[in-house]
């Protein structure tokens, strides 16, 4: 899991001075007893989309509440 945390934080960063960020993690998990890889390009607007509801809830609010 620190992998995966350590790899959206460079994302994040990145994505602050440019339009996409690489995220390759090789043998991330085991599926049916094969290694699974993660490996996608992720974009500002993407990025964006995911995470703006965490930008406009305030903190004391539970999560799916406005």
């Amino acid at each position: 899991m620190s992998r995966l945390k350590e790899a959206a934080e460079k994302a994040k960063i990145e994505l602050s001075g440019t339009q996409t960020s690489h995220i390759n993690l090789p043998f991330i998990t085991m599926k049916d007893g094969n290694p699974e890889h993660l490996d996608l390009n992720l974009s500002r607007a993407q990025f964006d989309d995911l995470t703006a509801d965490l930008w406009w809830r305030p903190p004391w609010a539970q999560p799916g509440e406005p």
